[in-house]
């Protein structure tokens, strides 16, 4: 197969509508509207708290006989401090908790538009197989998770994805994970002791990449020492390179 990655919906423009649409396709057909209400739920939840409590410190305050303060009395002052903090959650809600829902969406769409154009199935996220992966490469974790997973849906196979092993603390309360990039192209017999002869540190040229190598019959395994950025362009352009460097293109 010749490997030639079209990376043109990285830089393609997205509006507020195409997110809505594809939220609402990626939920069944639910509005995306719909969800923001559990964006101001926290700050009506507030605004309510606050409309009980006043009258209880009201009348705490008229029995305990608590002096005003400055030209403000202490009620007074308690609804001009809890009103300004109202506000600043609300536009918090309002401003900076949609606006990164919006860039994960986004990002999201973008991602699946990238499969679309290069026939892969595209998954978010998913649990890792317990068979079909080499323990040997991927280390052995108490949970295993494939991120960003591309998937070719004809020929020869072709996956590249990110891995996420996490393993929990002695208590149970602390995790620790890491994330690092894979590869996994089928090659023939040759191509494969080919790349094998090469180490477990494969390096390709004009890749700033490095990789250990594991095989499964007839299933070549890269795993790279970092993440990979499937949204910046370069990144697609180092693993076209890989690919076709290894036989797979």
């Amino acid at each position: 197969m010749t490997i030639e990655f079209d990376v043109a919906a990285l830089q393609a423009p997205v509006s507020r509508g195409d997110i809505r649409r594809f939220r609402a396709s990626s939920r069944g057909g639910v509005s995306s509207r719909s969800s923001t209400a559990g964006t101001f739920t926290p700050f009506l939840v507030f605004c309510c708290f606050i409309l009980l409590a006043l009258p209880m410190v009201s009348w705490l305050v008229d029995w305990s006989g608590v002096r005003a303060i400055g030209p403000f009395g202490t009620v007074e002052l308690f609804i001009l401090t809890a009103s300004a903090a109202a506000a600043i959650i609300g536009l918090t809600a309002i401003c900076v908790i949609p606006r990164g829902r919006w860039r994960a969406w986004k990002r999201r769409l973008r991602l699946s538009r990238l499969a679309e154009a290069n026939h892969f199935a595209y998954t978010m996220e998913a649990s890792m197989p317990s068979s079909g992966y080499p323990s040997i490469l991927f280390g052995v974790h108490q949970v295993n998770v494939l991120i960003d997973r591309f998937r070719v849906l004809r020929g020869d196979r072709l996956e590249i994805g990110n891995h996420r092993g996490v393993d929990r603390g002695v208590t149970g309360n602390a995790s620790y994970s890491k994330t690092r990039g894979y590869v996994c192209v089928k090659l023939e017999r040759a191509e494969l002791d080919g790349v094998l002869q090469q180490g477990r540190g494969l390096r390709f040229e004009g890749a700033p990449l490095v990789f250990d190598v594991e095989v499964v019959d007839d299933l070549l395994f890269l795993r790279s020492s970092k993440a990979f950025a499937f949204e910046d362009s370069a990144t697609w352009t180092d693993l076209q390179r890989v690919v076709r460097a290894i036989g797979g293109g």
